[in-house]
């Protein structure tokens, strides 16, 4: 990492080489700190999962009796190969050295529609059934590969924080594009025309993104997604801020969308 590297961070986090509980600091904000995820916080990083992230998910929390611990263990295979690229991170308290939030990040290089065709297969005996096939049915038609296919395409598979967190503004400090591109894991990548996509769902999802530059590209609102002649989450629109599901992405490089 070089001085003018350095240089080019504004309210960013400061890039580090430190050492945490866990593993390498790669950059600070306040008093939080972002860790590189490695294959061997793969332990951590599903627990954390199971125990936060899939009941934050407005499509996936509406529904009872959701196992949210098995569905993070029965991911985990993925959630390996994905930290395995070198990517991913999580947010960890500087003080406490509490895992306090999870970015995983990798390179797309399969078709999104069949991915979450085979999570609704792999889920068809669990509530969480309709929220895949409704991330599959967002897929229809929009093949992200074909539609930016002379980009790289970074996936955001997710970014979630523990709830006593989340209004602090890590989101915005940890998603937005010129500020992940500083990261030690991207600069292999980053003077690619490349692309950062992922799914906003719900209303926090789709502030946070949007405010990150994220161009919506594609959304379902969930009181129209219709599955068997049901409208699984109809109710989810009408009583609560959630009301749709997007496709987002933004370009790696600061300015440049081409």
């Amino acid at each position: 990492v070089t001085m003018r590297l350095l240089s080019r961070l504004k309210d960013v986090p400061l890039l580090v080489f430190s050492r945490s509980i866990y593993g390498r600091v790669i950059a600070k904000h306040d008093s939080f700190q972002i860790v590189a995820a490695e294959t061997r916080h793969l332990d951590h990083i599903v627990k954390f999962l199971g125990e936060y992230h899939y009941r934050q998910v407005p499509t996936i929390s509406c529904f009872p009796n959701v196992d949210y611990v098995r569905m993070a263990e029965r991911l985990s295979d993925d959630t390996y190969n994905q930290i395995k690229e070198g990517l991913s991170f999580f947010v960890e308290e500087e003080m406490s050295g509490e895992m306090v939030g999870v970015g995983l990040f990798y390179t797309l290089r399969i078709s999104l529609k069949d991915h979450f065709s085979s999570l609704a297969d792999k889920f068809k005996l669990c509530n969480s059934f309709y929220h895949w096939k409704l991330v599959e049915a967002l897929y229809n038609n929009l093949d992200i590969r074909e539609e930016y296919g002379s980009h790289r395409i970074i996936r955001a598979r997710l970014y979630s924080l523990k709830p006593r967190f989340q209004k602090l503004g890590l989101g915005n400090t940890f998603l937005t594009p010129s500020n992940l591109v500083q990261l030690p894991g991207y600069q292999d990548v980053a003077e690619d025309k490349s692309l950062f996509s992922g799914e906003a769902n719900g209303e926090t999802a789709n502030k946070i993104m949007g405010l990150c530059g994220y161009e919506d590209v594609k959304r379902i609102n969930y009181r129209d997604f219709e599955i068997d002649g049901k409208h699984p989450f109809r109710n989810l629109a009408e009583t609560t801020g959630n009301t749709h599901i997007t496709v987002r992405v933004a370009p790696m490089n600061p300015g440049d969308s081409n």
